[in-house]
């Protein structure tokens, strides 16, 4: 059978943009690429650390001040890299990785008696809703 009249040529997936507005025709919606409904953030943060010092037994004022004189607390550090994909208009996704390193150490009548360093790795998920809009 001969293939007269059949129309062989392919359908275009990329709909065409039209001027006049048509009741039963849906817009076209223009599609934003990755980085444009995403964003990067990188910090690096100094923290601050106080220890505050309550005895369970009857100590002297005197010997607690010697004691937090003797402890040294080096301020953290933290490292973080995260990123922000927006799903919808008003929802979106954050995801990433902290990097908290803390150290410590105690002087004791002038030799050093311990020291103690803390790490702590962090992969946050956080799915949330925005309203950009709203006051």
């Amino acid at each position: 059978m001969q293939k007269k009249f059949v129309n062989t040529d392919l359908v275009v997936v990329d709909p065409k943009k039209v001027d006049i507005d048509y009741d039963y025709v849906l817009p076209r919606v223009e599609r934003k690429i990755f980085w444009e409904i995403s964003s990067v953030l990188f910090t690096v943060a100094p923290h601050t650390i106080h220890k505050a010092m309550r005895a369970k037994y009857d100590l002297s004022p005197s010997y607690l001040r010697v004691r937090e004189k003797a402890e040294n607390t080096r301020i953290a550090d933290t490292v973080s890299g995260l990123l922000q994909y927006e799903l919808t208009k008003n929802r979106f996704i954050e995801t990433g990785i902290n990097y908290t390193q803390i150290y410590e150490e105690m002087h004791f009548e002038g030799k050093k008696r311990f020291s103690n360093q803390y790490n702590f790795v962090e992969v946050p998920l956080l799915l949330g809703f925005q309203n950009r809009n709203s006051r």
